[in-house]
């Protein structure tokens, strides 16, 4: 979790972090795993103090507080931040013979152990300038946004831009119908819109984005790709290996929506079996 807005995650290793070990002690067993780390950014002092105090010493687990840097929270980036290591590229965390989980689907694992319930309802955070009352919510899925937003005393006036998902990586929703999912991390409203929508202009080469790429690729070169679509010529630019985490659109002075062209390009690469990702 290391988008800014959301905080569900956080909450939960501070009010379930037994809930949260006993979920990690269940995947060490059925993985066969010898220990297992929590990566938490130094932002979260109070989970970081929580999860140590409850953690036994005969548990191999041990918690890795982490700086403060997006997008941390990327299952690569954090195998890089904790043990040096990099994935692959097109490979996987199974690669090094690691797993990664998030903490809700951690949690989601010792309810349906305790309880037998399944995955029916999940932890989201309502946020921003355009809700009345923000907070974490557990929410069944499949509840429309709108009714959501209605418990925290709905939305206030000039409400331009409703968010599922973080601001980075998340998407504008159409309409309040649409339904909480078992992905959906945060449900975000905002008075102005956080995406600019100005006009876009020709790249300058000025190399930003290649500058906040975590995954050392070429996002603009990328996106010129991806605008003739030549989809399979980006995979010699290794397109897969993009999270999507926004930082290139985010950093480019030009306005050119770079992950959005990065994104169909990668969804043409897997309807035609090509992406492997």
């Amino acid at each position: 979790e290391c988008e800014p807005y959301l905080t569900n995650d956080h909450r939960m290793m501070v009010e379930r972090p037994e809930a949260l070990l006993r979920g990690i002690e269940i995947l060490l067993h059925n993985l066969g795993a010898k220990a297992a780390t929590i990566g938490v950014e130094t932002n979260k002092p109070e989970a970081i103090a929580v999860l140590r105090e409850r953690i036994h010493p005969d548990q191999p687990i041990r918690v890795a507080p982490l700086r403060v840097k997006y997008p941390q929270g990327a299952e690569k980036m954090l195998i890089k931040s904790i043990f040096g290591k990099e994935v692959p590229a097109g490979g996987l965390p199974r690669d090094l013979g690691m797993v990664v989980n998030n903490v809700g689907s951690v949690l989601a694992i010792a309810d349906w152990f305790d309880s037998g319930i399944p995955l029916i309802e999940r932890v989201v955070t309502v946020s921003g300038d355009g809700v009345e009352q923000p907070a974490n919510l557990l929410v069944p899925l499949g509840t429309p946004l709108r009714e959501v937003l209605k418990f925290c005393d709905g939305l206030k006036p000039g409400v331009s831009q409703v968010v599922m998902g973080g601001p980075m990586m998340g998407s504008s929703v159409a309409s309040l119908d649409v339904p909480v999912l078992k992905g959906t991390s945060g449900i975000l409203a905002f008075r102005e819109p956080q995406a600019l929508h100005t006009h876009e202009y020709s790249c300058i080469r000025c190399g930003r984005c290649l500058e906040a790429c975590p995954y050392f690729l070429n996002p603009s070169r990328l996106a010129r790709l991806a605008r003739s679509r030549l989809y399979h010529e980006m995979e010699r630019y290794s397109v897969m290996d993009c999270v999507e985490c926004g930082s290139c659109t985010y950093s480019c002075p030009s306005r050119i929506p770079i992950v959005q062209l990065i994104r169909t390009a990668k969804s043409q690469l897997r309807q035609s079996g090509r992406g492997v990702q």
